[in-house]
């Protein structure tokens, strides 16, 4: 067992974050802090950048994280931590998986977390400020203050890539913020104006539609240098630096937008003056009408509640020491995540169905004519294709010899497809990262600066196939036919980077597919040999130098008489603690494939009837080599008779069942099937 880092592998919850510091801020008006955990990053030029966690409110430090990076930061809604930086030290873009649960002390580590290097990607350099993640878009957009402009980066880009778009503005901007309500992308400017670009996802290469600035009575512009800006409802609030060489003449101001307005514009508040302790406020997030503000020359946190109607020279709610805060964000928390795509309860949440193929390559693959491995997106009703990526030829994402594996597509609507290139080895061997599949449209190809590539010598994958994403971890899992094993890495990782799980007992046949349940720390994996193994406490004990040993074996049976033959596709269903698992059979025969449905799931063991079997001449199941399950119907890949099936309502099926899927659609040699939500 090799473990590179352990941050919380699987072990169900969250590391506890051990530093506290309490009694350390000056309190403002003597009132509590605010009622939020508040990520502060730090950039003071006298000593090394960190991002400060205070948890659960301003009073308290909770955990400090050696980032290697010391400008904004945004969350996606996983939890991941992205940051700019224009430091000496580094340059660029840096992403930390599952942030919240890293352990005090902490740092970027390479493999586990991913970057964007700028002095790579970018010529000229890249002085990254403001920073926002636009889930919606599978976007990372960045201030870029040393150029002027505006670059949007695609948030699953591994090291090397260049932003997607560069979008010039009138003056340095400094922070950004987006609306998904209204799609409109909001950018504060070192002159004192919001720059405002109207429909941002459908014209990312666009120039601003529109400027305001906060004026006085007779249109006289009072902002000079604004820094900080933050979004609540349609208002705007910015923070304005003034000088940059004066400690006490910063000001916030809220300004109301209505899709409409341009130039000046009367501000709804104002707050400014001495008592305020408003210098160089570089930075504001929002906990309700709170604000929270990174204010940098006087070495402060400030907040101010009900910002959006407090005026004039007034004093913080509370305030804090804090070592050059740059940026500050509320920490988001990777809870109520799905584990995964199998863990789906209701079918209407369930946009599309993603098919990865993999047919036999007549010469198309490595040169010649003939038909390559695609991605496939598909209705959900099978009644229509939608689109496709050729990840297989053609792409732009290092080798396109490609074959593809398993699929499965987490929260955010990325897409972890493992590959071989038909030859067993670590060099021949990896997985595809696929931003935002689901939107790529027709003909789409992988591209270099949009997806990226987990792969090499470090990796250890020999024959890659089924495919887990452990979402509320930051992990994903996949079942190594080739060595055999079981491999874990970060959902950032990048490159040639080593698993920070490896889990070798794997039984005596190979192995396929696999499925975890998070809450009971429980993994479940389809072996070739017709039987599941179990690994009960398997993050606790892949934890550890001895790895994660087979617990016990469940194998589908009538009668006390073993029925499977070759088993490839799982899903463990926590809701009702059933399995359901295909069985391809003989893969040389078309006619002989199977899906089980198996109840207690925790406790079953050794030769186990199965409740329901479907198999049999109606139901064109010959090489069933994987599923999956939106709370109802079970979604097959029908290898071997170029199908994607639909079976409803699986869970309450019983005894034998030779009947026909209730939808069907043809694909060429479907491999793996996914859902996107």
């Amino acid at each position: 067992m090799k473990t590179t880092i352990v941050p919380n592998c699987l072990l169900g919850g969250a590391i506890a974050l051990s530093l506290a510091a309490c009694g350390d801020s000056d309190g403002g008006n003597g009132s509590s802090p605010p009622d939020a955990s508040i990520v502060v990053a730090t950039n003071a030029a006298d000593a090394s950048a960190s991002l400060d966690v205070y948890s659960p409110d301003l009073d308290t430090l909770a955990s400090q994280f050696n980032s290697g990076s010391n400008e904004g930061i945004s969350f996606d809604e996983t939890g991941t931590l992205y940051q700019a930086g224009d430091s000496g030290d580094f340059t660029g873009l840096r992403v930390f998986a599952n942030f919240a649960s890293r352990a005090d002390g902490s740092e970027f580590v390479t493999g586990f977390d991913r970057q964007l290097d700028g002095s790579a990607a970018l010529a000229g350099g890249f002085a990254g400020k403001g920073i926002v993640v636009i889930d919606a878009l599978g976007r990372v957009v960045v201030a870029d203050n040393a150029a002027a402009d505006i670059k949007v980066f695609s948030s699953t880009a591994g090291d090397g890539a260049a932003p997607l778009n560069t979008i010039a503005t009138v003056a340095a901007p400094w922070d950004i913020a987006y609306d998904e309500s209204s799609d409109r992308l909001y950018a504060a400017l070192t002159n004192g104006t919001v720059e405002i670009f109207d429909d941002f996802s459908t014209d990312l290469n666009a120039v601003a539609d529109r400027s305001i600035f906060p004026a006085d009575g007779d249109g006289a512009q009072l902002s000079v240098n604004l820094h900080g800006i933050a979004i609540l409802d349609n208002q705007l609030v910015v923070t304005d630096v003034g000088d940059a060489a004066v400690a006490d003449d910063g000001q916030i101001f809220t300004l109301t937008d209505d899709g409409t307005v341009a130039g000046g514009i009367s501000a709804d508040a104002r707050i400014g003056g001495p008592r305020t302790r408003l210098g160089n406020p570089v930075d504001v997030v929002l906990v309700g009408d709170t604000a929270v503000v990174a204010e940098k020359a006087n070495g402060l946190v400030l907040s101010f509640r009900g910002v959006t109607s407090a005026s004039g020279d007034i004093d913080p709610d509370y305030a804090r020491p804090s070592a050059a805060p740059e940026s500050v964000a509320v920490l988001r928390r990777s809870t109520n995540l799905p584990v995964d795509t199998s863990d789906i309860t209701t079918p209407d949440s369930v946009m599309a169905l993603v098919v990865s193929t993999n047919p036999a390559p007549p010469g198309g693959l490595f040169g010649g004519v003939g038909d390559t491995g695609q991605i496939v997106l598909l209705e959900t009703d099978l009644s229509a294709e939608m689109g496709r990526v050729d990840a297989s030829a053609g792409g732009t994402v290092g080798t396109p010899a490609r074959q593809l594996e398993s699929i499965q597509v987490d929260a955010r609507g990325h897409a972890y497809v493992s590959y071989d290139n038909g030859s067993a080895g670590a060099a021949n061997a990896g997985m595809l990262v696929i931003n935002k599949v689901g939107a790529r449209g027709d003909a789409a190809v992988d591209d270099a600066n949009t997806d990226r590539l987990i792969a090499g010598a470090g990796s250890t994958l020999n024959s890659p196939k089924g495919v887990e994403i452990v979402q509320a971890q930051g992990l994903v899992l996949i079942a190594d036919n080739g060595e055999p094993g079981i491999k874990g890495f970060s959902l950032e990782a990048d490159g040639n980077t080593t698993p920070v799980i490896n889990v070798t007992d794997v039984g005596v046949a190979s192995i396929w597919d696999l499925d975890y349940d998070l809450a009971a720390d429980r993994l479940f994996v389809a072996g070739t040999d017709g039987s599941v193994l179990v690994y009960d406490n398997f993050g606790a004990r892949a934890a550890t130098e001895a790895g994660a040993t087979v617990s016990r074996t469940i194998v589908p049976a009538s009668g006390g008489t073993q029925i499977s033959m070759n088993l490839h596709g799982i899903v463990h269903v926590a809701a009702s603690n059933q399995l359901i698992v295909t069985d391809v059979g003989d893969a040389a025969d078309a006619t002989d494939g199977q899906l089980f449905v198996i109840d207690n799931a925790s406790g079953a063991n050794g030769m186990v009837n199965v409740r329901a079997q479907i198999g049999g001449d109606q139901t064109s199941l010959g090489n069933p080599v994987d599923l999956s399950f939106d709370g109802n119907a079970a979604y097959i890949a029908e290898k071997s008779n170029d199908l994607v099936l639909r079976y409803n309502d699986v869970l309450n099926l019983s005894g034998q069942n030779n009947v026909a899927a209730d939808a069907q659609i043809a694909v060429t040699k479907p491999e793996s099937v996914s859902l996107v939500r």
